[in-house]
């Protein structure tokens, strides 16, 4: 698997070294971040599920969203947010 992460440039690593992000799996690391809050504030706030559901289901769902769900999901949530601000 470090091999497939380092010959897709998210990773740089010498053998028996420390494994480090590049810049390219520093992006993709904070973009599925990003995706995970963005699920768990929508089962928690929007659905009310209970937090630890959330977490749980998050961690499988942003791995398997489409870029186009995501962004709905996103702007959806920004439109809330000025509903209630």
């Amino acid at each position: 698997m470090i091999q497939k992460l380092e010959h897709d440039g998210l990773v740089q690593h010498e053998r028996y070294g420390p494994l480090t992000l590049t810049e390219h799996g520093v992006k993709i690391a904070r973009s599925i971040n990003k995706r995970n809050r963005m699920i768990v504030e929508f089962l928690v706030d929007v659905l009310g599920m209970d937090a630890d559901t959330a977490k749980k289901d998050a961690c499988q769902m942003e791995h398997t969203i489409s870029n186009v769900t995501a962004n709905q999901l996103a702007r959806y949530l920004h439109t809330e947010k000025k509903k209630t601000s």
